[in-house]
């Protein structure tokens, strides 16, 4: 948008640089508007945080997540069918890039299916003759503010046994582990 410019008090007019478009609005709550606003900003979990990638240290935008991951043992019954055992739920802390969050339960649900398609193949090496596996049946995530972040839960959270980590850091389409003492000091926590 090119320069706007008030025309009266409480009515703005924005002109594209090309002149090609005119839009005029009034702004009838504007006081409300700015405080809503600030609110907001005061809420957001948008951080800056500076990240290696490729050997290049880069700052970019990123958001603090939990999910709740609810998950259960596959069992093989005497007829050859699985059938899950009770279900247990743990917490696991992602460290997200913009892009993730703007599809949240479906990049953390397809992120916990891979961990545990990766676990799954561990498992298997470990101990090749047990057909029994850990499934993911349930992904909550949410966004967490930076009150929330601030008092470092990951650190209180029920962890599986078999992980070292519930704390993850994601970008490039790809994830790292982080342990839940480092993970604070990535947020600037520490």
């Amino acid at each position: 948008m090119g320069s706007g410019k008030s025309r009266s008090p409480g009515i703005r007019a924005e002109r594209l640089a090309d002149a090609s478009f005119l839009i005029c609005w009034q702004i009838s709550e504007q006081v409300t508007v700015l405080e809503d606003k600030l609110e907001w900003l005061k809420n957001t979990a948008t951080l800056r945080v500076q990240i290696k990638t490729n050997g290049v240290n880069k700052t970019m935008n990123y958001q603090v997540a939990a999910a709740d991951v609810l998950l259960t043992l596959m069992m093989i019954r005497p007829d050859g069918a699985f059938a899950p055992s009770n279900t247990m739920t743990y917490q696991y802390f992602f460290l997200i890039p913009e892009t993730f969050a703007a599809n949240l339960a479906e990049s953390s649900k397809q992120l916990m299916y891979q961990i545990y398609d990766e676990h799954y193949d561990a498992f298997k090496q470990r101990e090749p003759n047990d057909p029994n596996y850990i499934a993911v049946v349930d992904v909550t995530p949410k966004i967490l503010t930076p009150a929330e972040y601030s008092q470092s839960p990951w650190l209180a959270a029920r962890m599986p046994g078999w992980e070292n980590s519930n704390c993850l850091v994601i970008q490039n389409n790809s994830y790292q582990k982080v342990e839940p003492k480092s993970f604070g000091g990535i947020l600037g926590l520490q």
